[in-house]
């Protein structure tokens, strides 16, 4: 299995620099880890879009407050 190259781990890195410090390894390395299993550069590339379209939002649903309900 490859890994990923200089550019994808960058974009991960700025990716995961929106999401709460807490947060940040654990994101990180779940999305490295399903970039490296997709088996095409084009699918790496359309995920990578994915997440960097996304960040933000995910950003903003780990900061809101946690409600009583489960």
């Amino acid at each position: 299995m490859r890994g990923l190259g200089r550019v994808s781990r960058r974009l991960v890195g700025a990716a995961v620099v929106v999401l709460p410090a807490a947060e940040r390894a654990r994101f990180g390395e779940e999305w490295v880890s399903l970039l490296v299993e997709l088996p095409t550069r084009r699918a790496r590339a359309r995920q990578l879009c994915s997440l960097l379209g996304g960040a933000p939002r995910q950003s903003w649903v780990l900061r809101r407050p946690r409600t009583g309900r489960a």
